[in-house]
């Protein structure tokens, strides 16, 4: 066993526990068995393998494209066997440009994950979870185009394919068992099917028609305006 004085004030109990703290700059750093925690004014971290280990880098809404490229702001916790929080936000560099990208992510394997991470000055947005694994996952992902425009797709899904969705700019597709689809465009675009022709409505851009019942062709209909 041991005290510290002088600058630092703290102890030890040897090999239980210690901690000393710095009386001037604030820090401090000890351990409990064999985990370790240090910390100061700004951030703290905490470990203990394999059971856990939590860093807290300070509020995320301090964070500034003034800081160094890599500085980090936030929390993030990891307890094994499965479970995992984080919300950051960290300094990115690409070239000459400083952008700041912030990350949400959470999850206890296999129950569930949850993932966001997003760069709002470059307009940009990644969002994936998942329930049970194949029983439900969510895609979501939205970038800048090489003009003025931007991306955003989003896919779900349940057992994989049972239920199959996907929206790209306002266009939709849906699978679903048996079977059946289901296809809509912005630009008027639709189509219904079932088991391919047993039954198949579509409806095109300019508007013309076609209907299959029992793979047989009912409708062949012109549409207004001329094909492209």
């Amino acid at each position: 066993a041991g005290k510290y004085g002088g600058d630092s004030s703290g102890g030890w109990l040897f090999p239980f526990f210690s901690k000393k703290r710095d009386r001037l700059a604030g820090d401090t750093t000890g351990n409990i068995l064999w985990g370790t925690y240090r910390g100061d004014r700004a951030q703290f971290h905490s470990t203990m393998f394999p059971f856990y280990g939590y860093h807290n880098y300070g509020p995320v809404e301090k964070i500034s494209t003034n800081d160094m490229p890599g500085a980090e702001r936030g929390k993030q916790l990891i307890c094994l066997p499965a479970c995992w929080s984080r919300n950051k936000a960290t300094v990115r560099v690409d070239g000459e440009n400083k952008r700041i990208e912030t990350l949400r992510e959470n999850g206890f394997f296999p129950l569930w994950s949850y993932s966001r991470k997003e760069v709002a000055s470059e307009k940009k947005l990644n969002v994936d979870r998942s329930v049970l694994l194949v029983l439900h996952d969510y895609l979501r992902e939205v970038e800048k185009t090489k003009g003025e425009g931007l991306n955003d797709y989003t896919r779900s899904r349940v057992l994989f394919h049972a239920w199959h969705y996907e929206r790209l700019n306002g266009d939709v597709s849906v699978d679903m068992i048996p079977a059946i689809t289901y296809d809509r465009k912005t630009d008027g675009f639709k189509k219904i099917t079932f088991l391919w022709r047993f039954f198949r409505y579509e409806r095109e851009a300019g508007g013309a028609k076609k209907m299959d019942l029992l793979f047989i062709p009912v409708l062949r209909q012109k549409g207004n305006q001329p094909h492209a």
